[in-house]
């Protein structure tokens, strides 16, 4: 290389590097515009669904109490209580201490917990809902069905062991 060539480019590559300085300074990140997550549609959507399911589990308990002849009372959560002994001891209340002997199974008969025993205080919503408000309809000593929604048991979770994800319950049980 020639001397004058030499300082030209050594009078450029300062420039060059400028220019490359200036440019990457001026670098703008554009500005990404994020979508509302919170979509009303979905939370319309879910509503719609979670009654679809409320029911069809309200047409699978009608059918299955249907099949077997019964006459049950709706409670107000929507499971259904037929009374097969009235037992002789009070009517129980909320507060009330009570032992309960349950089997609990599925509509389609698969057991799910056999002969259990449990110590529950009515109206504290330490058993499912179901059984809370059945067990306000019984007297000590009685003996009843009750077909529970999933929504009035373990709804969507389950109880972690046996139960399953919105699962139709059917105690069978006994207030001792």
């Amino acid at each position: 290389m020639t001397g004058t060539s030499q300082s030209h480019n050594r009078a450029i590559t300062p420039l060059i590097i400028a220019l490359l300085f200036s440019l990457v300074g001026c670098h703008h990140t554009p500005v990404v515009e994020v979508e509302d997550k919170s979509d009303k549609g979905l939370s319309e959507r879910l509503i719609t669904a979670n009654k679809y399911i409320a029911s069809s589990e309200q047409t699978q308990i009608d059918g299955y109490v249907s099949r077997r002849g019964w006459n049950c009372a709706t409670l107000p959560c929507g499971a259904r209580l037929l009374v097969q002994k009235t037992g002789t001891g009070a009517l129980i209340k909320n507060d009330d201490h009570v032992v309960v002997r349950y089997t609990l199974s599925t509509l389609n008969d698969k057991t799910l917990y056999a002969d259990r025993t449990d110590t529950l205080v009515v109206g504290r919503h330490n058993a499912t809902v179901a059984l809370d408000e059945a067990l306000l309809r019984l007297r000590h000593g009685g003996e009843a069905q009750i077909i529970s929604p999933s929504e009035a048991g373990y709804g969507v979770a389950g109880d972690g062991d046996r139960i399953p994800s919105r699962t139709v319950l059917v105690y069978q049980l006994k207030v001792e």
